[in-house]
């Protein structure tokens, strides 16, 4: 949901670069384990703590509204340039070249960036 990845977003923020980098690939690879997670908040709790962020620094994070303002408006302000009107979607710039692919699987997106770019699978 939305919040889910607000929350999620808010707490890559909150990182110091390196260990936000590493928290950002473990939740793209376990996606479907946390998004939708009947306790989101704490299995993010849980990822986070993994790579050094505490429960107090996790809520506090979550907590400061102007950062979550920020993030939101960024979201919507990417959405309107890129013309984003379903999730996920996925912004490639090559070049002078940006298309988006709306909605898509994993594979659907492989095939598709393949076919832009004339390489195949």
């Amino acid at each position: 949901s939305d919040k889910d990845t607000l929350f999620a977003s808010a707490a890559l923020r909150c990182m110091p670069d390196d260990q936000a980098n590493k928290l950002e690939n473990k939740l793209f690879s376990e996606q479907m384990r946390w998004i939708g997670h009947k306790d989101v908040r704490q299995k993010l709790v849980e990822y986070a703590h993994t790579f050094g962020m505490n429960k107090k620094d996790f809520n506090a994070c979550l907590g400061n509204d102007t950062l979550l303002e920020k993030i939101v408006e960024q979201r919507n302000n990417l959405a309107r340039l890129y013309d984003v009107r379903r999730m996920p979607t996925l912004v490639v710039r090559h070049g002078d070249s940006v298309f988006t692919i709306e909605g898509a699987d994993e594979k659907q997106v492989m095939d598709s960036l393949a076919e832009e770019f004339s390489v195949s699978n």
